[in-house]
């Protein structure tokens, strides 16, 4: 047995060394905390969610900051201060605060050069249908008194086809309110100047929270200069918001987990009266931690923020089974070594190990990346645990003879009591009905997450000052660039009463579209330029060779089309960066991005050919709803698996008392959480596929243990309490996505103690 053992050893020893060795040669590893990413995939194209992704991750990284005060020189002044000590922080592939001056003049230019192409199909149909109103236009514009309007160009442009365009962007907003001053993008609100700092992180730079993360950096930095200054300060993007709910978290739950471990610690020592349990039940709990990081790392490349929260499943089971084994340990006869203690438990061990490895695959089996990651995260710490347990601790020697006694043993009195039995069981029989009468499963996403006061308020400066997105965008696909730029125009002609956008093809219309203004431009509009010269006082002469001249330069650029890749004035670059995803596998995907809605409800009805409408909130909180559903039929099918392999080793009927109790367990937390008003959001049902997992340990050695039944009892109590001590401390979490989960996971696993003390460990004489 133990020359077997030996083997076994090496193995385990070889699989740790090679595992965490590999992986943390790797280090600094990538940690992901962003909330989009917990969104399952709900397309059924993979393009689709790809063209998604990409266009999420490329705007991901973009941030802005707005300093604000009732004097320029001083908002001027902190700009400069918080721009000079990031400019070249390689943490940040750019960090602008100069615009260029001649923006607006280069933005007029374009619309000029390209003004044969660039109209709207309004004032396209116009030319054909109300010529004269297209004139009485460009009279109001010349005569007319608005500061929009340049006149620069009218001895080439005597309709002023040009300043169409400007005047649909200005009116319109499309690029925010922004004005050039001292070559700062400066805007005015509440009697304040608000000056831009455009940013955006290197790739592969996290936002999460930490000392020398250049957002923390960036963040404490300004507090500095606004406390000095007596600035208004605005952050707006999402690194702003990973960093600060990170930094909130990690610092709530590395406040909880002290506790909880210290309590823990505390449990054991003066349970077992003896340090080298403590030990060790430690060190191989930090060691499956660290050995489940590792294969995750490995295989996917990164690690998300919460699958160290869902991991915390490994605290619990890790106990369990070390719990189990140093409590014979505690209380082994003389003749007894490691190695007989391992016999009396493997089963059970083995088992319980089994049942919780199906629940995890099922886990894995969603089309879910972070569910799987979370799933194989615990699964791997619990197969180091399992190793531990069975390969390493054989090898402990045990205490002394005078030292193998237990602090306290379960009075068999209590256990048979058929009294107290009953009252128990009304008393659970009353909180499931009315538990469930109550029961409600969704997803609240600002339960989720709640952004400070301070964020919020800079949300909306920044959203009221640059005129940002109502949250809401679309996908639109082609098989070539021309293509998706038709198809967006589709799109927009239906938008136009919903909601303002913007599209790339606001600014590089299809093909189609730019032969289509260019046509009608010449047949209605060409051969009324001279009369139009004349009327604004050009001699017949001039206006005669003006309209010559234009027309053969018009005739000459006719199969000129304006394309992506040509030269754009950097603020529309800028922009049509911002939406156009382009190729994957073999088609074209853009972003347009809805600014201003007017009519939600119809926008969700309408169905467009090759545009899909995102809409990232509802469809989190509705497919994590959806999911939170899946998962417990998979995992009621894994009990399926279970108990047929259980009924081989067990009877039938044994086997659907084992795995009945965990679910009846998982059943009462869930009406105990309706009871207080907490709705059964994903990260309660995930606690529940915790209490599943945990509480089948339970039943089996309540049922089927072999040793001492005072040992036993003993040794789940205390696996309880400490499983309940780790998570309980959990619900009082800020975080809700925690707090539900450590509620979660409690109130299941006292539950199922209860059910399972009452229902199988009082059968045993």
């Amino acid at each position: 047995m133990r020359s077997m053992n030996l083997w076994f050893l090496r193995f385990y020893l070889l699989l740790h060394l090679l595992v965490i060795g590999f992986a943390v040669s790797g280090l600094p590893w990538k940690i992901d905390a962003d909330m989009y990413s917990i969104l399952p995939k709900r397309y059924d194209s993979e393009d689709v969610s790809k063209a998604e992704s990409e266009w999420n991750k490329n705007n991901s990284a973009n941030f802005m900051i707005l300093l604000g005060n009732k004097n320029f020189e001083v908002a001027k002044q902190a700009v400069l201060l918080l721009y000079g000590e990031f400019a070249e922080n390689n943490s940040l592939e750019t960090l602008e605060i100069y615009a260029d001056s001649n923006a607006m003049q280069r933005l007029r230019n374009f619309f000029f050069e390209n003004r044969m192409k660039l109209q709207t199909k309004e004032f396209v149909q116009t030319l054909s249908t109300d010529i004269n109103k297209v004139r009485l236009q460009a009279f109001s514009k010349i005569y007319g008194a608005n500061p929009l309007i340049s006149l620069d160009n009218i001895d080439n442009d005597p309709f002023l086809l040009g300043e169409n365009g400007m005047e649909y962007i200005m009116n319109n907003q499309m690029l925010g309110s922004w004005e050039i001053r001292e070559d700062m993008r400066v805007a005015k609100d509440n009697d304040e100047f608000y000056i831009l700092i455009n940013g955006k992180l290197a790739k592969n730079v996290s936002s999460i929270a930490g000392k020398e993360n250049v957002i923390s950096k960036i963040r404490e930095r300004a507090k500095i200069i606004e406390d000095d200054l007596d600035l208004h300060i605005a952050f707006s993007g999402i690194p702003f918001h990973i960093n600060e709910s990170s930094g909130k978290a990690g610092r709530e739950i590395s406040i909880i987990t002290i506790v909880s471990i210290l309590s823990v610690v505390l449990l054991l020592f003066f349970t077992f009266r003896s340090s080298f349990p403590l030990i060790a039940t430690i060190g191989v709990t930090l060691l499956s931690a660290l050995f489940a990081a590792s294969v995750v790392h490995l295989i996917f490349g990164e690690i998300h923020i919460f699958t160290f929260v869902f991991g915390t499943s490994i605290i619990g089971l890790g106990l369990d089974y070390s719990i189990h084994f140093f409590s014979h340990w505690k209380t082994a006869s003389a003749n007894e070594n490691g190695f007989s203690i391992r016999s009396k438990i493997i089963l059970c061990l083995a088992l319980g190990f089994f049942t919780t490895q199906l629940g995890y695959i099922a886990l894995m089996t969603t089309q879910f990346p972070l569910l799987g990651q979370m799933a194989f995260f615990s699964s791997s710490g619990l197969l180091s645990v399992f190793l531990s347990v069975n390969i390493l601790y054989p090898y402990f020697k045990l205490p002394a003879q005078d030292k193998r006694i237990l602090p306290f043993v379960c009075k068999r009195k209590f256990a048979n009591n058929n009294t107290i039995r009953v009252i128990v069981f009304i008393l659970l029989a009353v909180v499931l009905a009315l538990g469930f009468l109550n029961l409600k499963m969704k997803n609240n996403l600002q339960e989720f997450y709640t952004m400070s006061k301070k964020l919020q308020d800079s949300e909306m400066l920044a959203a009221k000052i640059t005129n940002a997105g109502a949250g809401l965008f679309y996908i639109v696909t082609g098989n070539s660039p021309e293509e998706t730029l038709e198809n967006e125009e589709i799109l927009r002609s239906h938008l136009d009463s919903l909601s303002s956008y913007l599209a790339v093809s606001t600014f590089i219309p299809s093909a189609k579209s730019q032969a289509k203004v260019y046509n009608s431009i010449n047949e209605y509009l060409l051969p009324l330029y001279a009369e139009q010269f004349m009327q604004i006082g050009f001699d017949s002469l001039t206006a005669k060779n003006k309209t010559i001249e234009l027309t053969e330069n018009f005739q000459k650029n006719r199969n000129k089309i304006l394309t992506l890749d040509d030269t754009l004035p950097a603020i529309i670059r800028q922009t049509v960066d911002k939406l156009w995803i382009g190729e994957i596998n073999g088609k074209y995907y853009s972003a347009v991005l809805l600014l201003k809605v007017k009519d939600k409800e119809s926008l969700k009805k309408m169905q467009i050919n090759n545009a899909i409408l995102i809409d990232k909130r509802n469809e989190m909180e509705t497919e994590l709803t959806a999911l939170s559903k899946k998962i417990i039929y998979m995992m009621l099918a894994a009990y399926a698996v279970s108990l047929i392999f259980l009924s081989f080793i067990y009877n039938f009927k044994s086997s659907v008392k084992i795995l009945a109790i965990p679910l009846l367990a998982s059943a009462m937390a869930a009406a105990i959480m309706s009871l207080f008003g907490i709705s059964m959001s994903f990260f309660a049902v995930a606690g529940m596929i915790l209490t599943l997992a945990i509480g089948v340990d339970y039943c089996l050695f309540f049922s089927k243990g072999s040793g001492n039944r005072d040992v036993r009892f003993f040794a789940v109590f205390l696996s309880m309490l400490s499983t309940v001590l780790s998570f309980g401390l959990l619900s009082f979490s800020g975080f809700t996505p925690v707090s539900h989960l450590g509620i979660s996971v409690s109130i299941g696993i006292i539950s199922c103690f209860l059910l399972s003390f009452f229902l199988l460990f009082h059968h045993e004489q």
